[in-house]
């Protein structure tokens, strides 16, 4: 059968048929948006009531008598108080201080601290340089090659750094780590100090027990040994190793760590390590009968090291890095006008 004939065939639905349906629709949307609303509603209602139901009942604040107090507590309590009210000027000029002489004794008084170590250097500064000391002489002391080619140079100026270090700990007032060896550790380390002035496989080989010695230490464990020797500070360490250590204390690490804001705030545990061992090392140069140390003006350019130093300290204390620069720089300058004079 021809298509066109069967469309014509096929009954259509009229537009009577569809009215009705589209009179019911407005009201089937009306009745969806009532129950909407009516659900919305119970829910809504239903979260404040088991809001208002969990609401804790609290008691009222209780209405005190100021009076019932007054015999209690005081109404200005500065007003009590006896005396000036600590400063920190006072409490500065109350620890110990380091007089003018040549030897920089400290005053009157110090009976616990006779030397002044402690008012140049904390025990943790002493820790942490004889632990780095180490890690540098485990570079040089390798084979006897390369100690004689020019590692027993090294190693001399490291070993009367650490001479000095434990005769400082030997001294030092309180408890400090390696206190009971100090002694021992002390005298080996000037006697390779001293030997090793030249390359030779003898002092190649006493390097390496000192280094030896060093690891137990450092390790926790004791020399097991004595001595009753005293300290001869003026013969402890000399003075070539003493400028040596100056050189590298301030120009290859204290100038380098205050140059930046950011490389102060990096570097402040070692900045004060350094500042610290500058102090030291200046105390050390005035010990009577080292070299210069009865001239005035060698006097005068060390002390101010020794105070700049003390002043790098105090701008990490108080987190100040135009201090540490300016006091750095300061430094810089005494050792360059106590060369220009005195080398």
């Amino acid at each position: 059968m021809d298509l066109a004939l069967m469309a014509k065939m096929t009954p259509q639905p009229t537009s009577s048929a569809i009215r009705p349906f589209a009179r019911c629709a407005p009201t089937w949307s009306l009745l969806t948006i009532s129950i909407g609303a009516i659900a919305m509603l119970t829910a809504v209602t239903g979260a404040d009531a088991a809001h208002a139901q969990s609401k804790p009942v609290r008691a009222r604040p209780p209405k005190l008598d100021e009076s019932r107090f007054e015999a209690i507590f005081f109404d200005d309590v500065k007003s009590q108080l006896q005396g000036d009210l600590p400063s920190e000027r006072a409490e500065r000029n109350s620890q110990p201080t380091m007089s003018n002489d040549p030897g920089g004794e400290p005053v009157a008084g110090q009976n616990d601290d006779p030397m002044g170590w402690k008012t140049l250097i904390s025990a943790a500064s002493l820790e942490d340089l004889i632990k780095e000391t180490k890690l540098r002489l485990d570079r040089e002391i390798t084979t006897p090659a390369a100690f004689n080619g020019g590692g027993f140079k090294v190693a001399r100026r490291e070993f009367s750094l650490l001479a000095l270090l434990f005769a400082i700990i030997e001294n030092y007032p309180g408890d400090v780590r390696w206190k009971s060896d100090a002694a021992a550790a002390r005298e080996r380390l000037a006697r390779a100090a001293a030997n090793t002035k030249v390359g030779s496989i003898q002092t190649y080989q006493e390097a390496k027990q000192r280094l030896l010695d060093l690891d137990d230490l450092v390790r926790g464990s004791s020399l097991n040994a004595t001595t009753d020797s005293e300290i001869d500070w003026s013969n402890l360490i000399d003075r070539v190793p003493i400028m040596q250590l100056l050189e590298w204390a301030y120009q290859q690490e204290l100038s380098k760590q205050v140059a930046s804001e950011s490389e102060f705030e990096a570097n402040q545990d070692a900045i004060r390590r350094y500042a610290e061992l500058i102090a030291v090392l200046g105390k050390t140069m005035l010990f009577e009968e080292m070299p210069d140390a009865t001239d005035e003006d060698y006097q005068q350019f060390t002390q101010e090291m020794i105070q700049q130093a003390l002043q790098v300290r105090l701008a990490v204390e108080t987190d100040n890095p135009d201090l540490a620069r300016r006091a750095a720089g300061a430094i810089g300058q005494s050792c360059s006008t106590c060369h220009e004079n005195f080398r």
